[in-house]
């Protein structure tokens, strides 16, 4: 704490090297003599955390706790006194770790972390240096965020400076360019303090608070709700009704943050869905209520989404921008499975993907192997492949292609080439969809490929525990990831090999080659 009582970050670190003038303060307790209290209601663990620590002063201290009623005075007494804000929780809520479901921050000023990314020259009394530059990871790519030239002491001016200096690069991180701006590599995050967020997504009124060694920069990305103006329940203009019910009660994510994941991700994630016909994964009460898949509506069609009847007179469902995906997740959808051909030819695919399944006895490495066993062999023949993670315990891996040939000819293909990469070694692999023929083994599902067949979107969320989503990877990104994947809370990015993708010619007289014999 600073000499007028608020809590300090900075200080923090700075008692932390010395080892003085640390006060511990309790707020919460979630285990005791061996036993998890995550599960009890709050008010039952601060009648327990009273007995263990009664004092609510001095240098070992329990945290005040103020009823409900007092919270709307107590918040505006916090901000004329100075301090960050107060946090409200309810009283009956357990314990759940990442989740915001049972309390929330209120800030007297919203503070954030930035990555600082080049600094100026110093100008007047500033010693050291003038502002830092800021940025944030936005969808893979580095995003300007202003500068912040306050809140420094001179002495940690001239700290900050000594860790700036071997990071200095000749390169922006931004693709838009400044005058006068030693630039850095990307690696240090400051906590900043600041007014407001404009329209353009830079700070107004910044401050420094501390340097956040803790904290990795590819972490650091700035919520595009937050940056035009508060935390209000309408995404891109369209009012999302319940924002507080819990779509994954495991995990705590409420049906707003699904909104708001697809507006995160939408730009990487439409090149995949725009224009195409979808499988809807609908969860109206959560992923623990009902679950149903819907590929038309009859009925009331969800504002910017879009509905069509094929020749063949089947009604699908397409979307056409960002607005659409939020519109879906209004209407409590979690999953978008599209299909593997575009509307303005839906007999002539664009997308061959192979799902490798392991079974619950197959090792993670074992699935690792296939995924390059497979990408080999296409490779043997000139293809280049892509992986995702399939948001499960699977990898997806995907073959993009000029839309030369029909289903008819591409779906034995599909077969062909699972069937020859499972021959390789028939007691890791099958081919075949019976429960029974896949114990032990890895089923190579090459069904995804068909008419109507459909796949999990790029960046798409599971309706399973975890809130896991089906995460584009590079192959070298591929060979270290673990089995967990990836979840809703972690920054998108674009792979490298992702971003431009160029669809493949496939010889005819490669099919007939790969085919031969099925």
């Amino acid at each position: 704490f600073d000499r007028k009582g608020h809590s300090s970050f900075s200080g923090l670190q700075e008692a932390l090297k010395t080892g003085k003038g640390i006060d511990f303060v309790v707020f919460d307790l979630l285990h005791l003599d061996g036993h998890n209290l995550r599960g009890l209601p709050l008010t039952r663990r601060l009648e327990m955390l009273a007995k263990l620590v009664p004092a609510e002063t001095g240098p070992i201290r329990r945290s005040k706790v103020w009823p409900g009623d007092e919270g709307e005075e107590l918040f505006e007494q916090s901000c004329k006194l100075g301090l960050e804000g107060i946090i409200s929780k309810r009283s009956h809520g357990t314990y759940q770790p990442e989740s915001r479901r049972d309390w929330t921050k209120s800030k007297c000023r919203p503070r954030q972390e930035f990555i600082i990314c080049g600094f100026t020259e110093p100008k007047g009394a500033c010693s050291a240096f003038g502002a830092v530059m800021l940025g944030s990871f936005e969808n893979g790519r580095m995003i300007p965020r202003g500068k912040v030239g306050t809140g420094f002491s001179d002495e940690g001016r001239d700290r900050l400076l000594k860790q700036m200096k071997p990071l200095i690069t000749k390169q922006s991180p931004f693709t838009t360019k400044e005058r006068g701006v030693t630039w850095l590599e990307p690696r240090l995050v400051a906590e900043v303090e600041f007014a407001e967020l404009t329209k353009d997504g830079a700070i107004r009124q910044g401050s420094f608070v501390s340097l956040r060694e803790d904290k990795p920069a590819s972490d650091v990305h700035v919520n595009p709700v937050e940056a035009i103006g508060g935390r209000g329940s309408t995404v891109l203009g369209i009012e999302i009704s319940h924002p507080d019910r819990v779509v994954y009660p495991d995990d705590g994510v409420t049906k707003l943050e699904v909104a708001r994941y697809y507006e995160r991700v939408g730009e990487l994630m439409l090149p995949h869905v725009v224009d195409r016909p979808l499988a809807l994964l609908r969860t109206p009460e959560g992923i623990a209520g009902e679950k149903f898949f819907q590929k038309s509506f009859k009925a009331h069609v969800p504002p910017h989404v879009k509905v069509k009847t094929l020749d063949d007179s089947t009604g699908i469902i397409y979307l056409r921008d960002i607005k659409g995906l939020i519109s879906l997740a209004q209407f409590g959808v979690i999953e978008l499975h599209p299909w593997g051909s575009r509307l303005s030819q839906v007999d002539k695919p664009d997308v061959l993907v192979w799902d490798l399944d392991p079974d619950e006895k197959v090792p993670w490495k074992e699935t690792l192997g296939a995924a390059f066993l497979l990408r080999d062999f296409l490779a043997d023949y000139g293809f280049e492949t892509r992986a995702k993670s399939s948001g499960g315990k699977g990898i997806h891996v995907m073959m993009h292609l000029k839309r030369q040939h029909t289903w008819d000819v591409l779906k034995p293909f599909t077969k062909a080439v699972a069937a020859k990469v499972a021959e390789q070694n028939p007691n890791r692999f099958t081919i075949t969809a019976s429960k029974s023929k896949r114990s032990g083994k890895i089923y190579i599902d090459w069904l995804r490929n068909g008419k109507g067949a459909t796949c999990i979107a790029p960046w798409g969320l599971r309706a399973r525990p975890g809130a896991t989503v089906s995460m584009p990877v590079t192959w070298e990104e591929l060979a270290t990831m673990g089995p967990r994947g990836f979840t809703i809370r972690e920054p998108a990015k674009e792979p490298s090999n992702w971003m431009s993708i160029e669809p493949q010619a496939l010889p005819v007289s490669l099919v007939r080659e790969i085919s031969g014999g099925l």
